[in-house]
């Protein structure tokens, strides 16, 4: 699955197009951990992402926290020609909610037009 797999998750997973995924890894089990490595293209900035999988249902559900102990769900839904993606997380409290979600949304855009170029 594209959502999963490093090789393809490098390709897809940061907000814009002034940053990159340069690394990624998976351990795509409950209990399992990952580690995204998240840079500014000019390489001024950047940042790891990790976690730990709390519930993981092949196909249907991804949940996990953060090192940070927010807590992620990624939901997939079958539907007749296509699959619908549904995230929810828990803003950090020192950050504007909306504004993070306008991140993972286009994170989640990127996934799409990703997916959309391999299949």
């Amino acid at each position: 699955m594209s959502y999963t797999l490093p090789e393809h998750i490098v390709n897809w997973n940061f907000a814009n197009n002034e940053w990159s995924c340069p690394s990624a890894r998976n351990n795509l089990r409950v209990d399992g951990t990952f580690h995204y490595r998240i840079e500014s293209k000019e390489g001024k900035s950047g940042l790891t992402i990790s976690g730990t999988y709390t519930e993981v249902i092949r196909t249907k559900l991804i949940s996990y926290k953060l090192e940070d102990s927010r807590r992620f769900s990624v939901m997939f839904e079958q539907l007749e020609d296509e699959i619908r993606v549904v995230q929810r997380f828990e803003a950090k409290a020192a950050k504007d909610a909306e504004t993070q979600r306008r991140m993972w949304q286009s994170i989640l855009d990127r996934f799409t037009v990703y997916t959309e170029s391999i299949a």
